[in-house]
Order: structure tokens, then sequence, then C-alpha cells
């Protein structure tokens, strides 16, 4: 097992990279905005990128506020939908793999553009438009919710 740290920019910005697992394949993703350089993650990487991203108590209420008007929400199927980001979170751990590739089959990603055009989190949505499973995608919104109502509380 290969252990690597990787770290890339500075300031609040900065991406601290660790991981005791083999190096994923090279993506850039919009990392570069930060740094001119390639960066290899996977699913955790992603994870602590967004732990680099400050977000105001005010902000953060807005993100984990309900969509308004209800049409707006996020329908999985026929019976699940999610109206804000911790039901989107909590739906995503429950439906099946098929839901899950056709809402992110192909190009398409839905589930990262309700998050950026929506909810209007530009950074959780750059991070799901590289999630290639149902399991990684429920992780990823679940600890973005986490890390939202620690801001909104402070």
């Amino acid at each position: 097992m290969r252990s690597s740290s990787y770290a890339v920019g500075g300031g609040k910005r900065a991406l601290s990279i660790r991981s005791t697992r083999g190096i994923g394949k090279s993506q850039t993703d919009g990392l570069d905005r930060i740094a001119p350089a390639t960066v290899y993650w996977r699913k955790a990487f992603i994870v602590e990128y967004m732990h680099d991203f400050h977000v105001d108590a005010k902000t953060a209420k807005l993100y984990l506020k309900d969509v308004d008007p209800l049409w707006r929400a996020f329908w999985f199927h026929m019976n699940l939908m999610a109206k804000n980001l911790k039901e989107f979170g909590e739906g995503l751990g429950t439906i099946s793999d098929e839901v899950f590739a056709y809402h992110c089959g192909g190009e398409k990603n839905d589930l990262a553009r309700w998050v950026r055009e929506v909810i209007g989190d530009a950074e959780l949505a750059q991070a799901l438009d590289s999630v290639k499973n149902q399991a990684d995608a429920a992780a990823l919104v679940n600890e973005r919710v986490s890390m939202l109502a620690q801001a909104a509380r402070a």
C-alpha cells in the first residue's frame, strides 16, 4: 500500500491531500483554478477539498433551506423527492444503482446540476460531477450537510 501527501495552492483555498490508498487517476476538474497543477485524488480527497471552502453562517443557512417553490425539488423517482440538501443526501443513500445511473448516465449529471442551479453550492456541485456511484455521492452530500450545519450554528 502506498502512502502519499500533496499540498497545492495556499491561503484559504489551499488543497491538502493525504491518502494511505493507492493513487487514483490524474484529474484537474477545476482544481487548476487553485494552482496550476495536476492533482491525484479519490473521494476522500474531494471531501477534504470541500473543507477548505469556508462558508459563512448566512450562506450555509441559504444552502440548507428548503427550495421554494416546491416544483424546484429534486425528484429521484416517482415516490422520492428532496426539498433540501439533507433530504437529498438521505435520498441518495436509498436509491438503486439504476436510478443513480439514470440521473448520472453518459455526459449528464442531474445531481450536480440541481445542486449548482437550485441550491447554489458550486463547490458541492463540482465534487458531485466526479462521483461515479450513489454511495460516494450520498457520503459526499451528507459530509457537506454536516459542514454547512456546523457553519450555520457559528
